[in-house]
């Protein structure tokens, strides 16, 4: 059988499958707040060729690799948007958010960093 584009061994997928968890999963850290949602999609689809890739029922290690790095791909993701959602929800709400947003300022503050550099920063 001849390999191709169209028809991979499972050599080839095991390491699909390893690289896209890895970029997932380097995406959230290098890229924040939108790697978030790309984090998640190279998550999905490098678990998904990950157990593509499997020969007999038994993983690889490449791709037992890029198993568990897009799970951890997908887990973070989803953790940290719901997070941020909920912050940000939070910040909104009229009783909570107007002591939450001056504590936040006031932790910030401490630091040194500025209340506009965050924001600019999260491009809110």
């Amino acid at each position: 059988m001849s390999k191709n584009l169209f028809n991979p061994g499972k050599k080839a997928l095991s390491t699909y499958g390893f690289f896209l968890g890895a970029f997932g999963f380097l995406e959230i850290i290098l890229n924040f707040p939108e790697g978030i949602f790309t984090a998640f999609f190279f998550g999905a689809v490098g678990l998904t060729i990950s157990v593509l890739s499997r020969e007999n029922g038994v993983f690889s290690k490449t791709a037992l690799a890029g198993l568990i790095l897009s799970s951890a791909a997908i887990v973070f993701s989803l953790l940290l948007y719901i997070s941020l959602f909920m912050f940000y929800c939070a910040l909104k709400d009229p009783v909570i958010g107007q002591p939450l947003f001056k504590y936040y300022e006031e932790m910030l503050s401490m630091q040194g960093i500025s209340i506009a550099s965050v924001s600019q920063l999260l491009k809110i």
